[in-house]
């Protein structure tokens, strides 16, 4: 609660940013995007990178002449100051907001924000502004809760600091965890059933949920079930059969809808299918002749 009572402390109403009132001189901006796994998670109709990316290109719009903008993005201990190479080119970088790629990472809002220091320091105009997307988890201030606030006190002296929240409500979000044979040796033209490990990795009860089973991308092997309502934390184990038609390796792949967060639903595991099994017996008594 300190933390996010932190960031409210900082934060600037995002209207009067974009209504441009008061801003006649020109703004050496710094936008540091939050680029964790949660950022893909849908919030309404959008992804809250979508939003964050139209409240981007929405203030570079409105930005006095002769601004300049400077892109960073964040997260785990990861941070990349993107670009543009000439700050005052704001073409480029609305190209570069709308080409921003997310990691599967989590969120960590320091060294986004230690980076943005450094760039602010060495950016010409007398007025500086930094803004921070960011769907605000609770990882991103505490993984460093030290150096983020310690970095923001000495920004905040020479900079405004705008906290932009591009998501507001829970995330759903379920995963494949794992998948099990059911068989030590899978044969071929044989029916195996697989253990399909699914996992509720948010804080909330997730419903409607259906876990499906697919042999080499090939639709005509799809089986489909669903499963009770998942409660956060809680793991649920299904079972689905497959058919392999000749020996070899072959490529299980097993998804579940609908959650809010896409990049873990799916899970691929190659299965080695054997049509016989070579045994070496080893006779262990001892013969001198």
């Amino acid at each position: 609660a300190v933390l996010v009572m932190l960031a409210l402390a900082f934060a600037r109403p995002i209207s009067s940013v974009v209504r441009g009132e008061g801003r006649g001189d020109s703004v050496d901006a710094v936008f540091v995007f939050d680029t964790s796994f949660s950022m893909g998670a849908l919030d309404g109709a959008k992804t809250r990178i979508d939003r964050a990316r139209e409240q981007a290109l929405t203030i570079i719009d409105e930005l006095p002449p002769h601004s300049t903008v400077q892109i960073i993005t964040c997260a785990g201990d990861a941070k990349t100051l993107v670009g543009p190479h000439l700050p005052a080119n704001l073409d480029q970088a609305r190209l570069l907001v709308q080409n921003l790629e997310l990691t599967h990472l989590a969120t960590d809002l320091a060294v986004g924000v230690a980076e943005a220091k450094d760039v602010l320091a060495r950016g010409q105009a007398a007025n500086k502004e930094l803004y921070v997307f960011s769907d605000m988890q609770k990882t991103g201030f505490e993984q460093q809760a030290g150096v983020l606030k310690t970095t923001l006190n000495a920004i905040k002296e020479k900079t405004i600091v705008h906290f932009v929240r591009c998501g507001n409500r829970p995330i759903q979000n379920v995963a494949i965890v794992g998948i099990t044979p059911q068989t030590d040796v899978p044969r071929p033209k044989e029916r195996i059933g697989f253990g399909i490990l699914v996992r509720n990795t948010g804080a909330e009860t997730v419903e409607d949920l259906t876990v499906s089973l697919m042999v080499n991308n090939d639709p005509a092997t799809l089986e489909t079930q669903r499963i009770p309502p998942l409660k956060s934390k809680q793991t649920y184990a299904v079972t689905l059969t497959g058919k392999f038609e000749k020996a070899g390796l072959h490529v299980l792949t097993a998804k579940v809808a609908h959650d809010d967060l896409d990049g873990d639903n799916r899970y691929d595991q190659v299965i080695p299918v054997r049509d016989q099994v070579n045994i070496l017996v080893v006779d262990g008594n001892y013969h001198e002749k």
